[in-house]
């Protein structure tokens, strides 16, 4: 992917973003994963896409104010996006695979 920048005074960037693909096995019950990259889009409903049919819940902690957040498919969740850098438990019913897609 070659993104083009023009300013307003004229001058061009040229920057090569790299399109990364990478895939993290979960096995039946707990997982604790982080992502390699940021995804393209960080919405958890489209980064566990490929595993929301096996997943019964996701776990994140925010050190800085002391809390959980989760997400489980179907109700009420407050853990809305994944993103770099930050660890999640990941429970599934059975082994798969999840493929996440962005830049690195």
């Amino acid at each position: 992917l070659m993104v083009i920048l023009y300013t307003s005074v004229g001058n061009t960037s040229i920057t090569n973003a790299q399109s990364s693909t990478s895939e993290i096995v979960l096995f039946e019950g707990w997982n604790l994963i982080g992502l390699p990259f940021t995804p393209e889009d960080t919405s958890i409903e489209v980064v566990l896409a490929d595993v929301l049919g096996n997943l019964e819940s996701v776990w994140a902690y925010d050190g800085e104010t002391d809390t959980w957040s989760s997400y489980s498919p179907g109700a009420p969740s407050d853990l809305t996006e994944m993103v770099e850098g930050r660890g999640y438990w990941i429970k599934v019913n059975t082994d798969v695979i999840l493929t996440i897609y962005g830049d690195s």
